[in-house]
């Protein structure tokens, strides 16, 4: 007769609770009974000791053999390496659905499903790479140690004054690993811990550094940011915030989103040169640009003599950019390989195809066509919302 492991952990258990009530059971009276019923508590207590072993034993085969089932699932066939990048895939789908909040906390998670997944994920120093403020600060030292010196993605999500006093705990953290930061996210209020904490990006190297996202609650002033080296910046995102339009992390971008600078937005000019810096753009996002700086001259009508070749450029959308300005644009660059052209403004005309009967435009309207006979999927979005 054979018993599943569970089935022999719950018999061992019952007989251990029988042996623990007939040990209750006894009644230690005076007389002559006295050493026959102390002789046998003392055979109930070494059946308890012994099967309170056997009980410790059986767990351990459990275990054991719980993890040896583990191991011969298909999952763990696959090479360690292809392991991690399905887990990393976990992660990220985490980030995802939690609304693109990141935190180690989902890491901890990830690791608490198996005895394999938590040394695999504590032995690996690529799974610890997200330095956030909204992390604990024993968590940060943990990222921090365990990166093993990796690449960092550096997260801070802003501090209300109300929320009392910051120390700079995060800040004298994660600034001396800026030769390791892969990534920086930043969402600033004008708190004076936040306003502390872009100040000192001023002087930074960050020569690592390929991602740059800045948010700021309001508008804000020119923030000055890395007058050191930052020469590997490929990706970058403003809302609401505004940098040095010359700076040199304008410049060799794979991604542009630029939103509601405000009145210290780029100029016309700026805008075309930040464009001329980066002939390998892949995407350009536009939206809410407008000010007295970006509205297009007289002549702004007339092409330029030499337009800005974009012969990378995947993906272009334009949102609540004037027509003037948005036909300026286009009438000033070349995208021959753009499969997705979306320009949304609520003062489109009634016809939206008409925004492309000037015959300055007649290199978009031409591509679109050629393009959209031979793959439907390649299309000019105009949206009047």
């Amino acid at each position: 007769m054979s018993f599943s492991a569970n089935e022999a952990v719950e018999m061992v258990s019952q007989l251990l609770l029988g042996a623990s009530r007939e040990i209750s059971s006894l009644q230690l009276d005076d007389g002559k009974e006295w050493s026959d019923k102390t002789k046998r508590k003392e055979t109930l207590d070494g059946l308890i000791a012994c099967v309170t072993q056997l009980t410790r034993q059986l767990h351990d085969i459990i275990v054991k053999s719980r993890r040896l089932h583990n191991f011969a699932l298909p999952l763990y066939r696959l090479p360690l390496e292809v392991i991690c990048d399905i887990l990393s895939l976990v992660l990220e789908d985490e980030f995802d659905r939690a609304g693109g909040f990141r935190s180690v906390k989902s890491l901890h998670r990830l690791a608490s499903v198996s005895h394999t997944w938590f040394h695999l994920i504590k032995d690996t120093p690529s799974f610890w790479y997200l330095a956030s403020s909204a992390d604990p600060l024993p968590l940060l030292s943990q990222v921090l140690r365990r990166s093993n010196a990796g690449p960092l993605d550096v997260v801070h999500k802003g501090a209300s004054e109300n929320d009392g006093p910051h120390d700079d705990t995060f800040m004298n953290l994660v600034i001396p690993q800026s030769h390791r930061w892969r990534s920086l996210d930043i969402l600033w209020t004008t708190s004076t811990y936040d306003l502390g904490f872009i100040s000192r990006l001023r002087h930074l190297p960050v020569p690592a550094l390929e991602t740059l996202e800045l948010e700021n609650y309001a508008y804000a002033d020119t923030v000055e940011i890395f007058d050191g080296i930052a020469d590997r910046v490929r990706h970058v995102e403003l809302r609401r915030c505004c940098i040095p339009w010359g700076s040199g992390v304008l410049s060799c971008l794979r991604t542009l989103l630029l939103r509601d600078p405000g009145d210290n937005g780029p100029t016309q000019q700026q805008l075309l040169d930040m464009l001329s810096a980066s002939p390998g753009l892949i995407e350009l996002s536009l939206a809410d640009l407008e000010g007295d700086s970006l509205e297009p001259s007289d002549d702004s009508h007339v092409p330029l003599t030499n337009p800005i070749n974009l012969s990378k450029l995947k993906d272009l959308r334009m949102v609540r950019v004037s027509p003037p300005l948005s036909h300026f644009i286009l009438i000033n660059i070349r995208i021959p390989a753009c499969e997705y052209i979306g320009i949304t403004h609520h003062q489109l005309p009634h016809s939206p195809f008409g925004f492309f009967e000037d015959p300055s435009l007649s290199h978009i309207s031409s591509m679109f066509k050629a393009y959209y006979t031979s793959s439907p999927s390649i299309h000019i979005t105009l949206v009047r919302p």
